[in-house]
Formats: C-alpha cells, structure tokens, sequence
C-alpha cells in the first residue's frame, strides 16, 4: 500500500509538469502533435467561402517571404579588470525566397512559403514562418498553413536560436501565432474581393 502511495504521488506530480493546451486554440482548426510531454501547433486550417479567379496573383502581392534578421546580445559581458559593460550584438539573417513554390495551370490550387510577424507585447516581437497550401474548391476556398515555426525577432541577452516550433501552452503564445495566420488569409480574402 506504501508504494503505491508513492507511485501515484510520483505522478501526480510529474503530470503537473507537462504542458497543457491553451484553451483559445478551441476556436481554430489547428492540427497537433505530441512532443515529450507537450503538443506542438503543426498546422492550422481556414476555409474561406466563394469562388475566387485570381488565386496566385492575391497570394503573390499579399504574402512575404523575404527573409528575416535575428539578433541577441548574448555576447556581452562585462570587462573584468575595467568593469565596463562590453555590449557584444549579434545578428544572423535568415534566407527567404520566392513566395509562390506551385500553381496549377488554373489557378486553383497554389502552394506558396511565407512570413508574417505578431507581438507578443510591447517588447517581444516574433516572426512565423509557414508553408502555405490553398485550394478552390466549388463552394469556397481551403488555406492550410502547415511546417509552422516561430522565432523571437530579438532575445536580448539569450542567445536567439532561430526557428522553432510552435508549443500548444500559453508561454508560447500559440493563438497570437494563429491570429497572425488568420489575419494574413484576410488580406488574401481582402485582395480577392477587389
């Protein structure tokens, strides 16, 4: 009985220590997968109504893909025999590329890379990087977003890592990421309609 005691107490705490989903990401289509004892934020899907003719050239003129700059300041240090604080930055810029990858010869299914960015408050700026899949169907259009990654434009003191992928939990800031996503398919949205 004693050891069972300890078992289940063991657990209990070592599930307080995963990570959980955050609930506003209820309200998108997003599609999971499980890493260690967290999920990450693989894809997300938005469905548009409506037909639209000229597919690759909205997504063309809407979406960015010319690469990022990602700095930190972790090289800094303060000088032992002088005391004075050395701030050492560091930036790495990151490749971009052409946007459109694939258009079908009629226009109704494009696969394109991009970049979009989101505050995570005043101070913390983040960049999301996605492949982007759309498709028109008869009543409507299908965007997916998938091989998503985000990476803080600048980490400060930290050394910044680049891209990484996107945690379901709330430090993450997971739906901030996916409300970038949906903006951008409505300045896609809003391209169309002109």
């Amino acid at each position: 009985m004693r050891n069972l005691t300890i078992v289940l107490a063991a657990g209990i705490a070592l599930s307080g220590c995963a990570y959980s989903r955050m609930p506003e990401l209820g309200q998108y289509q997003a599609e999971y997968v499980s890493a260690s004892s967290a999920e990450l934020v693989e894809g997300v899907v938005f469905t548009r109504p409506g037909k639209a003719d000229d597919l690759p050239e909205c997504i063309a003129a809407t979406v960015s893909n010319q690469g990022e700059t990602l700095s930190d300041s972790s090289g800094s240090f303060v000088g032992a025999y002088t005391g004075n604080y050395y701030n050492v930055q560091r930036s790495t810029n990151t490749a971009g590329g052409s946007v459109i990858e694939y258009a079908s010869p009629d226009g109704r299914s494009v696969v394109a890379s991009g970049l979009t960015r989101y505050n995570a408050n005043a101070l913390v700026a983040r960049s999301v990087r996605f492949k982007l899949s759309v498709k028109q169907g008869e009543s409507g259009r299908i965007y997916r977003y998938g091989n998503l990654g985000q990476a803080q434009l600048n980490t400060g003191s930290v050394a910044n890592n680049g891209y990484n992928p996107i945690g379901a939990w709330a430090g993450a800031n997971p739906n901030l990421a996916l409300d970038s996503l949906s903006r951008l398919t409505d300045n896609i949205e809003r391209c169309l309609s002109r």
